[in-house]
């Protein structure tokens, strides 16, 4: 069996304790709701717009104008 280092970088953090399954299967998650085309890859675009998103109703609960 092959691994990406991608893979291998999350095998490792899990083992060492810094991530869990469920903060995985979490991004995971993310991931595939970017992945509209269900293709396996997102664009910088929609990394972008997506954390953009996430961000601007955070920012406004904290009180920080735009």
């Amino acid at each position: 069996m092959l691994f990406r280092k991608s893979e291998f970088a999350v095998y490792k953090l899990k083992e060492m304790g810094k991530i869990s399954e469920k903060d995985i299967m979490m991004v995971c998650d993310q991931f595939q709701r970017l992945d509209t085309g269900n293709c396996g890859k997102i664009t910088l675009s929609d990394l972008l717009e997506s954390h953009h998103l996430v961000a601007e109703p955070r920012d406004k609960k904290k009180g920080k104008k735009s």
